[in-house]
């Protein structure tokens, strides 16, 4: 909710919602986002990203900072191998990792996804899991549905959510590494 009004930053004005908006660069990048998305329907996901960003100081865990070294390792990747659209996608009863003897235990792919949600359910701190949940357990879990699904648009969703929490995961280092870092001071 917007500082002082009972409405969610999504439904305040372009002028309200930039004087709302701390002068950070991912509060930057946020509204900009926000403003290519209005009008699609898509906005109330983009909420939570909204009110974390409202409040977030200038830190070296600024998602726009992330998100600016992930489009760099593109282009390094796309001047080392250049244009690579041509690769089929690998997933689906495609997915040929499932040869690697880390592997054997999984039927096909779907079979692979089923384990890895299991086994971040079993770690998990709200499904009954034992609480010994891990970034690993959660990117294992979203690239294995990435790896079992077939439809390119479906596959597309979930590798945005393999994208969104390797993001997550880059920042919570880079707030480790400068809580230490204050600690040591």
């Amino acid at each position: 909710m917007a500082a002082g009004s009972d409405r969610p930053l999504s439904e305040l004005s372009e002028d309200e919602l930039r004087a709302h908006l701390p002068q950070t660069e991912t509060a930057q990048f946020v509204f900009g986002w926000n403003l290519r998305i209005r009008g699609t329907g898509k906005l109330t996901a983009f909420d939570a990203a909204l009110e974390a960003v409202a409040e977030e100081p200038e830190r070296g865990d600024a998602l726009g900072d992330v998100l600016r070294e992930v489009q760099a390792e593109r282009v390094r990747q796309a001047v080392k191998h250049g244009d690579q659209s041509h690769l089929p996608d690998g997933t689906g009863p495609d997915a040929i990792l499932l040869e690697l003897p880390a592997y054997q235990h999984c039927a096909d792919a779907d079979d692979l996804a089923r384990w890895a949600k299991a086994r971040t359910q079993a770690a998990s701190q709200n499904e009954g899991g034992d609480g010994s949940i891990t970034f690993e357990h959660i990117l294992t879990e979203e690239w294995a549905e990435a790896i079992a699904e077939r439809d390119p648009a479906k596959l597309r969703a979930e590798l945005i959510q393999v994208a969104a929490v390797a993001v997550q995961w880059i920042q919570a280092i880079d707030r480790r590494m400068t809580s230490s870092e204050s600690a040591d001071s």
